[in-house]
């Protein structure tokens, strides 16, 4: 079927509060930070089986259907745990790098109105469940234009999933003053070299954005390995 185009009209539009307040933090960080980025390849094939396994269980009896969001959000709590200064902020009037007691993560939701960033309060304390149970709370208060400010606050780190578009890659730009943001790409079929032989799978990019004047790139390729590794190893991430 030829598609044809949609009637184009001339038209002003007052920009929404939301969309000035998107702009008015990305420009803010854009002008603080030492920006740079990089990106690893998961093999996310172990990931996507086991989650096949389990989702139609957990399903039936927690009611809710997880996602591949909830194992990256519990991968990066832990490798945040062994490189807490991806989690830091820093007071650069004090001269002192601040660590958080706990780990709350931001979720960048996309909405009809615009990008939104609940954040997931000690999502270092909960397992995969609960932090799915968190992600579908935050996500639909969102889409219901009904988060509080105080369901916006507190993050220390931020995960991007553009992957959930379709994107394979992205560069994701920092929630200032956070060190550091990670952004998730679609989980694709790719074939994959085993020893001699080569098999089909599946695999996934992840994307670590930092301000290189606080985090060395050395760091955040062992930081973004070390949550490929967790990925990679999906039964190493706990209980459900």
């Amino acid at each position: 079927m030829i598609q044809e185009l949609k009637k184009i009209e001339a038209r002003t539009e007052k920009l929404t509060p939301i969309r000035k307040a998107i702009a008015r933090n990305l420009k803010n960080a854009m002008q603080h930070v030492a920006y740079t980025s990089l990106v690893q390849k998961v093999d996310a094939t172990k990931l996507w089986n086991h989650r096949k396994s389990v989702v139609k269980k957990i399903q039936e009896k927690e009611g809710v259907k997880l996602t591949f969001l909830s194992w990256i959000i519990k991968a990066t709590t832990i490798a945040l745990s062994e490189y807490p200064v991806f989690s830091a902020k820093v007071d650069e009037e004090k001269g002192e790098i601040i660590y958080p007691g706990s780990l709350n993560i931001g979720i960048a939701v996309d909405t009809p109105y615009g990008l939104v960033v609940p954040v997931i309060k000690d999502a270092d304390k909960l397992d995969i469940i609960g932090i799915q149970k968190e992600i579908i709370r935050l996500a639909s208060l969102a889409q219901d234009k009904k988060l509080k400010m105080s369901d916006m606050q507190g993050a220390c780190f931020t995960i991007t999933n553009v992957g959930s578009v379709g994107v394979l890659t992205g560069t994701p730009i920092m929630n200032y003053p956070e060190i550091a943001i990670l952004g998730t790409g679609a989980i694709v079929d790719e074939a994959l070299v085993k020893g001699d032989k080569i098999v089909p799978g599946k695999t996934m990019n992840l994307s670590i954005a930092a301000d290189h004047r606080w985090v060395d790139g050395a760091d955040m390729g062992r930081f973004n390995g070390r949550i490929k590794e967790l990925l990679e190893n999906p039964e190493t991430l706990g209980d459900l």
